[in-house]
């Protein structure tokens, strides 16, 4: 009898030991956002949905994924970009909802459009103009939202545009999520945006929206990959190639605690650990991992990321997010070949899975997926996706089956050996 509960409990803690636990991270291909199961053994496409294509010009793609603080929804920003060299011919910009139930992803709708209709209705100045006054095809203004952030409670957006080179203040409805447009105005440079306390930091630069009124209230190093860490540390990625931390004792003058050159082009967004000791920093054709102590920003290693098979050139990494896994670490980062600004659809881009020594910073390449549907630049990590269980093809009564086998296979060898 003994021998039949011990097959018991085996079989048990072998239903057990199947289970894994599975991140979720959104990824961006053109106008599609991909949900993407993410593990040490590699990557996984679940789910996808699309901004649908009628209208807008080729080339449209994401640049931007965030989650809204309180509804759940996910929210994508999206434009034309140049092509071909040409500058400012950016246009038909808008602000997207979609919405993850499981692992099910749904586009729900849009949150603004940035069109002509917009302007002549609401003023926000990039929107003037439909195709003939922009001169492209299919495209309506000049509005580019690289990135944007909410407040803290959620009811309001905030935009960084590339045409612009401003802030744009939206409200957020409680009920539909969508946006009305309320303000824009100040200064931004690089594209990182953090919200603390009524003000946006832009890098170093100081906003105030207080009043829903953008205006500029310290002007310092613009930067990328703004954010303000738990212990309310500033920490940005300055003019793509350098890393500094800012104490915000005075919330309206970031003052420098320490800055790290990692190189020219080599700061365009950075990841942490969850306890914010450990950043990955990614750049073109530069992945760096760096440690922070609290007053100080070491370098520990830096890798040039390889060019795809068939490509010419390394891969110009984009935006990069870090799963901590406490010793290990996973990097997810969005990338495509360089020379971005030709041949829509023609050169490999998609996201690239790391492994990564949180102690030594060293780099191990894991996995990779290839979009073909358009470039790659924004990545997102969402959390954990639950347990699911490794034997999914194993009916239960077909799994209690097993364990009764084999406890009466104990119990027979025990009879055996008694007699």
């Amino acid at each position: 009898m003994h021998r039949v509960l011990l097959g018991l409990l085996l079989g048990l803690s072998i239903m057990g030991a199947g289970t894994v636990k599975a991140e979720l991270v959104a990824a961006s291909s053109g106008a599609t956002l991909n949900i993407v199961d993410v593990s040490a053994s590699g990557l996984n496409v679940i789910s996808s949905a699309s901004i649908p294509s009628d209208g807008l010009p080729e080339g449209f793609q994401i640049f931007e994924i965030k989650r809204h603080p309180t509804n759940g929804l996910i929210y994508t920003s999206a434009y034309n970009p140049c092509r071909d060299g040409e500058e400012w011919c950016w246009g038909s910009a808008r602000i997207d909802k979609f919405r993850l139930s499981g692992s099910a992803l749904s586009h729900v709708g849009p949150a603004y459009v940035m069109d002509d209709a917009a302007f002549q209705a609401d003023g926000i100045s990039c929107a003037e103009g439909d195709e003939v006054f922009t001169d492209y095809p299919g495209q309506e203004g000049f509005c580019a939202p690289t990135n944007f952030t909410f407040s803290d409670d959620g009811t309001r957006l905030y935009i960084d545009d590339d045409e612009l080179d401003g802030v744009q203040i939206f409200a957020v409805d409680s009920t539909t999520g969508n946006l009305s447009f309320l303000s824009e105005g100040a200064d931004t440079n690089q594209h990182g945006l953090a919200y603390l306390n009524g003000r946006l930091y832009n890098g170093s630069t100081t906003i105030s929206v207080v009043g829903d009124t953008p205006m500029e209230i310290v002007s310092g190093n613009t930067g990328n990959a703004t954010e303000i860490l738990p212990d309310g540390t500033l920490m940005t990625a300055i003019s793509n190639q350098t890393i500094e931390a800012y104490s915000l004792a005075d919330p309206d003058a970031p003052a420098l605690i320490d800055s790290l050159a990692t190189g020219n082009r080599s700061a365009l967004d950075t990841a942490r650990s969850d306890d914010a000791s450990f950043f990955v920093v990614s750049g073109r054709e530069l992945l760096t991992s760096v440690s922070w102590d609290g007053s100080t920003l070491t370098q520990l290693q830096q890798i040039s990321t390889p060019p795809d098979p068939g490509a010419t050139e390394e891969r110009a990494n984009r935006q990069v997010e870090l799963i901590d896994n406490g010793s290990t670490g996973l990097v997810v980062a969005a990338f495509f070949e360089p020379e971005d600004d030709i041949d829509y659809g023609t050169r490999p881009t998609g996201i690239e899975l790391w492994s990564v020594d949180t102690a030594t910073g060293s780099f191990t390449e894991v996995d990779e997926i290839l979009f073909g549907d358009g470039w790659t630049r924004a990545v997102l990590a969402l959390g954990e996706a639950g347990p699911a269980p490794v034997m999914r093809s194993v009916p239960v009564n077909a799994t209690w089956t097993l364990v009764l086998m084999i406890g009466l296979m104990l119990a027979v060898a025990g009879m055996r050996m008694r007699s």
